[in-house]
């Protein structure tokens, strides 16, 4: 997702009051949100294309990304996100193949390894605290 929703989230902020942020959760074991957390979260995106019938090339630096976090490292800290009142918004980019059901995703106490029964964790944790 990064170039995409955080870059969306730094331009509503900067054209807004909006002053939202990400937290950007590793979706497997072997993801890279630790790079991301030695950057403070920043990063540049190049756009390119066509604006105002002209070509068009600029570098931004998006600031949006409060942090990373890898819930195969600290399960009970990506549980507890449930209990922030702030988050309004959780956005996924995970394909058909990741939205499949696995039955034998049943065991909360660790992280699941499906997306659904990671979601429903989160979730779950944040209707237990509310």
């Amino acid at each position: 997702l990064r170039g995409f929703v955080d870059w969306m989230i730094d331009k509503v902020n900067e054209q807004s009051d909006f002053n939202g942020s990400v937290k950007v959760i590793q979706p497997i074991s072997r993801g890279m949100v630790d790079l991301l957390n030695k950057q403070d979260g920043l990063y540049h995106v190049q756009l390119q294309g066509v604006k105002d019938g002209e070509p068009y090339s600029n570098i931004e630096l998006v600031k949006s990304v409060e942090s990373g976090l890898n819930p195969y490292e600290d399960y009970q800290e990506f549980l507890q996100l449930g209990e922030n009142p702030d988050i309004e918004f959780i956005v996924s980019n995970t394909t058909e193949a990741g939205i499949a059901f696995d039955e034998n995703d049943t065991d909360y106490n660790t992280i699941p390894d499906s997306f659904p029964a990671k979601l429903t964790a989160l979730l779950h944790h944040r209707f237990k605290h509310f």
